[in-house]
């Protein structure tokens, strides 16, 4: 799958100001994967540097009440501007928490012109093709040496990555996973805000689709569909991945964001595929489970998703915000 890329690289403002050229750039930083595609970050561009806010209008209360998804999503976003820029002949210094007094700005990236020019190869047309996938993934693990590259990725921003591969663990998982589902479908604050966000069309359906999926989802006992659909994915998965923190804090989710965004980098470059499994982190008994799966060392479970070849060639692209919207002034 192929997405149309937001901006064209060859219209690069290459001659005008840095504060241009930063602009241009965050048009990727919109490509980044996001908790039910919420795509909840700000920017603000000053003359060398920009600002990443979350941006609370688009958090999710109900499913995510400790902001946890809320500062993954913008971590990704963050990354994915950084892994951008060299393209263009920039680098990215990262300043965590730059304004203790405003609680909402998470980092600040101070950018500069690299001294030996635009980096190539880059991973700019990785962009075009990672995506989620929500589909059927075929019986055969990604190799080796890619499951390696995933933890090394992880690593390198201070978080951990958990490989579950075996098949009774995954049955455990996916049965959580459906317990968690069926908890959060029993919840009407729950239901009511997923049906705002399907009647917003974020999952790329039509005007007609998303204003009947959100009657069904307000009204219609979907339930036992979903976790049946979500169970058996995930069980049937070759792998389920699981970034893990020391310490369970915002500055820790964003990092495992950058994590995560490196990592759907990687997987798209090899044609793997990756769906979050949030449910088992958003459902308290689901995710200590989960932690009891993944390491004996009481590291916490942030973000799971399954990984695998999809079946299907072609799925349905997720609408994306023009940057003009995300933009805050100084």
């Amino acid at each position: 799958m192929t997405r149309p890329l937001p901006v064209d690289e060859a219209d690069f403002p290459a001659d005008a100001d840095l504060s241009e050229q930063i602009r241009f750039v965050l048009h990727y930083a919109c490509l980044a994967p996001s908790s039910h595609n919420t795509q909840p970050w700000l920017f603000q561009i000053g003359d060398r540097s920009v600002r990443f806010y979350m941006d609370r209008q688009r958090w999710l209360r109900s499913a995510d009440p400790d902001q946890r998804e809320l500062h993954l999503s913008v971590g990704c976003a963050l990354r994915a501007f950084v892994r951008a820029l060299p393209h263009f002949g920039l680098l990215g210094a990262v300043t965590f928490k730059p304004d203790e007094a405003d609680g909402d700005c998470l980092v600040e990236v101070l950018v500069r012109h690299a001294e030996g020019g635009p980096e190539r190869p880059s991973v700019l047309h990785l962009f075009a093709t990672r995506h989620t996938s929500h589909g059927d993934f075929e019986d055969r693990e990604p190799a080796h040496a890619v499951l390696e590259e995933m933890q090394a990725a992880a690593e390198y921003h201070g978080v951990a990555l958990s490989l579950i591969r075996d098949a009774g663990d995954r049955a455990a998982a996916a049965h959580w996973l459906a317990v968690a589902e069926a908890r959060q479908c029993a919840d009407p604050a729950w239901r009511e805000e997923l049906a705002d966000w399907v009647r917003r069309g974020v999952f790329g359906t039509s005007w007609l689709l998303s204003r009947m999926g959100a009657l069904a989802v307000r009204y219609l006992d979907a339930s036992r569909a979903l976790t049946r659909k979500d169970h058996d994915h995930l069980a049937d998965a070759p792998v389920l991945a699981v970034i893990t923190c020391i310490r369970d804090e915002p500055v820790s989710w964003v990092c495992a964001g950058q994590a995560y965004m490196d990592i759907c980098l990687l997987l798209a470059r090899e044609g793997v595929c990756v769906q979050p499994m949030s449910a088992l982190v958003e459902d308290r008994e689901a995710r200590a489970r989960l932690a009891q799966m993944c390491d004996p060392g009481k590291r916490h479970p942030v973000h799971p998703f399954r990984v695998g070849y999809s079946r299907i060639e072609a799925e349905r692209e997720t609408p994306r915000r023009p940057l003009e919207e995300m933009l805050r002034p100084l």
